[in-house]
């Protein structure tokens, strides 16, 4: 029986409308996603997923948060870290240390007994991957002889593992002497390093500046940008955007000129 030509016409048009989406949907694989640009990686950050700026404080009344926008916007113009806008402050005596993975400190007090809760909460703290800065002071809190002072830190720092000692931040180390360093200077040239660390298993556990011209306070009141500063502003944060990268990767020699590779391992 010969088909009729209602038939015929039938199977040419099914033949016309659907073997021609047959054959592309065969040939056709999806277009591969480009690579996402820097700039998306940070927008895929959340706002809790910013490397925060955490002071711990003596005063029974906290201070409010401050603002480090400019710092902020200097960090992030040059680099992939994402800096939460504000200082924020919690009391030194915190029972949550765990949940920062890193602290700043302003000696402006003498260091408190080292008794032996306090010592095995910071072992606790620093076994964990913590980091301690312990900073210079400004000359309107200080309490007491600024050497002295400054020498019961180091004492306390030593006290919590015995045995451990402070060195000068010498000039092989990260911190101090590295590529964005501006031409790889020391931070007073010949005067020297007012910095010391505590280093313990291979890693910087506790940081000492002893300098006001160095310390996060006079930083946050310099009028510091993304563009090239005036030389001692450049050097003193090139130092801060040294310190936070060594924090936010653990490793700054390995990662410091990768810093698409610290972003996704942040993520």
């Amino acid at each position: 029986m010969r088909p009729s030509k209602g038939s015929l016409f039938i199977g040419l048009l099914w033949s016309f409308l659907y073997l021609p989406n047959t054959v592309a949907q065969q040939n056709t694989s999806p277009a591969p996603k480009p690579p996402a640009t820097l700039k998306q990686l940070k927008q895929s950050i959340s706002d809790l997923d910013r490397l925060e700026w955490m002071t711990l404080s003596f005063n029974k009344k906290l201070l409010a948060d401050q603002s480090i926008q400019r710092i902020r916007k200097a960090v992030e113009g040059r680099t992939t870290l994402i800096l939460h806008p504000l200082q924020r402050f919690i009391n030194f005596d915190t029972k949550s240390l765990n949940a920062h993975p890193f602290f700043h400190l302003e000696m402006c007090v003498p260091a408190p007994k080292m008794d032996w809760e306090t010592r095995f909460r910071w072992r606790d703290y620093f076994n964990s991957g913590g980091t301690l800065f312990l900073d210079a002071c400004p000359v309107s809190k200080i309490s007491g002889d600024e050497k002295n002072l400054y020498r019961s830190w180091k004492d306390w720092g030593r006290m919590i593992f015995p045995g451990t000692g402070w060195s000068p931040l010498n000039r092989k180390h990260a911190l101090s002497f590295s590529f964005y360093l501006l031409e790889k200077r020391m931070l007073l040239g010949r005067e020297g390093s007012p910095f010391s660390i505590l280093e313990h298993d291979g890693r910087v556990i506790l940081l000492h500046n002893q300098s006001r011209r160095w310390s996060w306070h006079t930083l946050k009141s310099k009028p510091v940008t993304a563009k090239l500063n005036p030389p001692n502003v450049e050097i003193h944060l090139r130092l801060f955007i040294n310190l936070l990268m060594l924090l936010f990767t653990g490793d700054y020699k390995q990662d410091q000129l990768h810093l698409p590779t610290i972003l996704l391992r942040r993520r």
